[in-house]
């Protein structure tokens, strides 16, 4: 992320750093409980650049969890719904993928966290948007550790599998980033006055272990299970300390290191000293992407702007250098066809002189009767494969004006043959466009001549309704099929290749390890109800049934009192239900006899649950 600004927001500072050609340099703060961000703001909009924010802040919150394998739509709609779930009241909130899980291949593993108590972060995001100013992100020091880890793993001897790295900010606090093969599992800040001093390491061990219980219950850490401690930027006595404790505890590697050496291995020009890791991670920034970014859409859309028109400006320098080139190409392209035409209409003239004087030509000409035929073909398949696109665009125009949402992407046409395999995606029409196009060119397509086209496009913008798409799809080839020129069209491909009458939705719902099966219908189920209640009325029965997968259940004529064998017994039992239902409720009559002139009144309405 190559950021001109960084804001470093942290407990009680925000600092702004700006890039002065080999570093960032402070240039404004304030303090967030009761600083104004004017000067901040003022030298912001003066000197425009890409802003990035670094939040270390306490309330910064970790979980892991899995899901399935799914495609790339499903997977963004299912980690939303998981970390609006997860972390309801804050918007600042993210998932990392992590790749596929330890004991399956169908999962994939998945670290989730969040700032829970955004609201400096928030004022902040307000008043830069207000500002449009364009902020590329946010992340805290742990989002940007890795890169960290990768240096100090690489320059240890038989690195552990696991690793915790330690900093600690200018005012003494400890941050603690735990990694399991080389994956970030979790971090935490702790509070000034819970953490070790420097040199203090039989507080610093015990912080340890009880942080990794923290991060992970799971991990026991042994001499055969070690963690690797990097300690970043330790003052001389503790890195001394530090190194007398050797192997550390119970299977905890000790590895004091100056930021120096650190800021070396990762090309770090800035001179840093002890107590300065805020600093690190600020020039980290700059030179490495954040495992993820905090930042809501909404906060980006300046900076997204920003970078379309800097794309937009190198496409039009790139179009106007093509334009040049196409322009002198389709110059030569241009005089070449017109030499062939004029040797195709030599060639045609001469086989038209032979065919009128047959014997001559048999007798003087000496032309070889294979060339002569290959000479006709060509001339033929050159006339015949002429093709006006101005009907076929405005074939497709016409279709895709009663479907706004519908985007193409392509639009291809070829003459159709019998022995040629229909493409594999697209919406394809055959067509056999009319001799009178309109076109005072005259390059028309011939009657009798038809020709494949295949369009290519999505639903955009898609509000995950399958069924709304599969029929917006559906509707343009009706479209299609309604121009008399077209003889068939076919979907190659649809969204998510179900069927139009699915009630598919969009959402996706991870059910784990549990049985997934369509709703079932019991068709013969005594629910005694009114009148024996006791012993089986509509509340438990159709709670039993659907803790057992029943979604339907047919209520027997027996053992209620009265049975239903006559209108208002029927009409007792349907008044009974009430708001008892848990699945819905359909019901038998029963015939006995003598009751044949009863059984004329009785009505029964189905009860929908769902």
């Amino acid at each position: 992320m190559r950021v001109q600004h960084v804001i470093h927001l942290a407990i009680d500072s925000c600092v702004l750093h700006t890039w002065q050609g080999d570093s960032y340099m402070p240039v404004a703060g304030y303090a967030p409980s009761s600083g104004e961000p004017s000067a901040l703001l003022s030298f912001l909009r003066q000197n425009v650049g890409t802003i990035g924010i670094l939040v270390d802040v306490l309330e910064e919150v970790y979980s892991r969890d899995r899901i399935a394998r799914l495609g790339q739509r499903d997977q963004q709609a299912m980690l939303e719904r998981k970390l609006a779930r997860a972390f309801p009241r804050t918007e600042f909130s993210t998932a990392i993928v992590q790749g596929r899980t330890s004991d399956t291949a169908q999962g994939q593993d998945v670290l989730f966290s969040a700032l829970t108590k955004p609201d400096h972060l928030r004022l902040l995001i307000e008043q830069l948007t207000a500002a449009k100013l364009p902020v590329a992100g946010v992340c805290s020091p742990a989002l940007l550790s890795l890169p960290v880890l990768e240096k100090l793993q690489a320059s240890t001897a038989n690195p552990a599998a696991a690793a915790l790295l330690v900093t600690r900010d200018q005012e003494g606090r400890l941050r603690l980033a735990f990694f399991r093969d080389r994956q970030l599992i979790s971090s935490r800040l702790l509070r000034k006055s819970l953490s070790a001093r420097p040199g203090d390491m039989l507080h610093l061990l015990r912080q340890l272990d009880e942080s990794v219980r923290y991060f992970d219950p799971s991990f026991i850490v042994s001499a055969t299970n070690p963690v690797d401690v990097f300690l970043l930027g330790e003052p001389a006595a503790a890195q001394k300390d530090a190194t007398a404790a050797g192997g550390g505890h119970e299977g905890f590697h000790l590895h004091p290191v100056s930021l120096d050496s650190v800021s070396a291995a990762l090309g770090i020009r800035a001179q840093l000293h002890s107590g300065q890791a805020d600093r690190l991670f600020i020039e980290i920034l700059r030179r490495h992407t954040p495992a993820a970014n905090y930042l809501p859409a909404g906060g980006r859309r300046y900076f997204h702007l920003g970078q379309v028109r800097k794309y937009a400006q190198a496409a039009c320098l790139v179009l106007g250098t093509a334009a040049l080139l196409g322009g002198t190409w389709n110059g030569l392209s241009l005089m070449d066809t017109r030499m062939e035409t004029r040797e195709v209409s030599n060639s045609l003239d001469t086989v038209t002189a032979g065919v009128q004087t047959h014997s001559e030509y048999q007798a003087d000409s000496g032309m070889d009767p294979l060339q002569m035929r290959r000479i006709v073909s060509a001339w033929q398949a050159l006339v015949a494969h002429r093709t006006e696109p101005r009907e076929i665009f405005e074939l497709v125009s016409r279709a895709v004006d009663q479907q706004p949402r519908l985007q193409i992407d392509a639009i291809g046409w070829s003459p159709l043959a019998a022995s040629n395999p229909a493409p594999d995606e697209g919406s394809e029409a055959q067509t056999a466009t009319d001799t009178a196009s309109g076109d005072d060119t005259g390059t028309s397509m011939p009657a009798g001549s038809p020709i494949r086209i295949t369009v290519r496009g999505r639903v955009e913008p898609f509000d995950r309704s399958y069924p709304l798409a599969f029929a917006e799809v559906e509707s343009f080839m009706q479209s299609l099929r309604a121009d008399p020129r077209v003889t068939s069209v076919r979907a190659r491909q649809q969204p998510l290749d179900i069927r139009p009458g699915s009630t598919l939705s969009g959402e996706v719902i991870d059910a784990g390890d549990a049985l997934v099966s369509p709703g079932l219908v019991d068709s013969h189920v005594h629910i005694n109800d009114p009148g024996r209640t006791e012993w089986e009325g509509f509340q438990t029965a159709t709670q039993a049934a659907a803790a057992g997968g029943i979604t339907t259940v047919v209520d027997m004529p027996l053992n209620s009192t009265p049975p239903t064998t006559n209108a208002d017994a029927a009409k007792r039992k349907q008044d009974a239900l009430g708001d008892q239902l848990h699945v819905n409720v359909a019901f038998w009559g029963g015939v006995v006899p003598g009751n044949t002139k009863d059984l004329a009144g009785v009505r029964f309405e189905i009860r929908r649950k769902f």
